[in-house]
């Protein structure tokens, strides 16, 4: 065995042999342990599981895996933890950056709120916890773009280079609606919806620097950009609003590469919603009814209701 993580009656263990997590019970008198479960790199959707290091989060509600194995497999595993019975499930994975493609460590701050990673070298990487993340269904009461003024366009490509572009058009909005995601911790997140269950989520980090400048900026007294060339963490390339002189505002995310997460493509004849949301609470909504302009294996592309 590689690694061991104990919280509460539940012990994990990674193994070298097998690039698996075996998962054990304790018996809290004996200290006795007896294996509940078993999971297996490349089974159940779950990959990335080496012989480096898996820790538990403070909270109890995540185990992450360090993989040091390079950039064909996850550099960080995020698996969520059953608080009754210590069973897991996946979650999610960074993976596609040449900066975390072999992460040999990692630890959590005491609060959970910043993660440490030990790569190949002498450097550590520290990665905060987001500020907003995607519901598993749409949010209610965001504001609703005008009819037939939102397009979502995703490609999905036989060769990774997927593409997402997601234009959005309506009152209502203000810069003061994204807080100030150039100095702060105002994330923004993309989420996609398919017959709303989630599909898909993409964030743009707020005060993160971006080949040592920052990744925003203001774009006159009414608008905001954000451009993010590295992709990290989830394939955002650029993010910008402007609010006009009319009071509408105008909204453009758009991201590619290997890091985006899986479309799913097809979607079929589903309702279709993309949602972006604010770490202040504040969210934008479009939906996509069937019948679709295009919805096929490799691309989708609609105009909204």
């Amino acid at each position: 065995m590689s690694s061991i993580a104990v919280q509460h009656a539940s012990l994990y263990a990674t193994s070298n042999e097998d690039d698996a997590i075996t998962i054990f019970v304790r018996d809290p008198t004996t200290g006795r342990l007896a294996p509940v479960g078993f999971h297996t790199s490349g089974i159940d959707d779950l990959y990335g599981v080496h012989d480096r290091q898996l820790i538990v989060t403070p909270d109890g509600g995540t185990v992450l895996v360090a993989n040091g194995h390079g950039a064909s497999q996850p550099g960080l595993l995020f698996l969520d933890r059953d608080p009754v019975t210590g069973l897991l499930a996946y979650h999610d994975e960074l993976v596609g950056s040449p900066i975390i493609a072999a992460v040999h460590n990692v630890t959590t701050s005491p609060n959970g709120d910043t993660l440490y990673a030990a790569l190949n070298s002498t450097a550590v990487l520290a990665l905060r916890a987001p500020t907003v993340t995607c519901d598993l269904t749409p949010r209610p009461g965001c504001r609703a773009s005008t009819s037939g003024r939102a397009r979502l366009v995703l490609r999905d490509p036989v060769d990774l280079r997927d593409t997402l572009k997601w234009e959005w058009r309506g009152g209502g909005t203000a810069v003061a609606a994204f807080g100030n995601p150039v100095s702060d911790a105002a994330d923004v997140a993309f989420c996609l919806y398919v017959d709303d269950a989630s599909r898909m989520g993409a964030l743009a980090r707020g005060g993160a620097q971006c080949k040592g400048r920052p990744c925003w900026k203001l774009a006159g007294a009414q608008g905001l950009a954000y451009t993010d060339r590295t992709l990290s963490p989830s394939g955002v390339s650029r993010l910008k609003l402007k609010v006009l002189a009319t009071g509408e505002a105008k909204l453009l995310l758009a991201g590619k590469g290997a890091a985006l997460p899986a479309f799913g493509l097809p979607f079929g004849p589903a309702t279709v919603r993309a949602q972006l949301v604010s770490s202040t609470g504040e969210c934008w909504d479009s939906t996509f009814s069937p019948p679709h302009d295009e919805t096929n294996p490799g691309r989708f592309s609609e105009l909204s209701d």
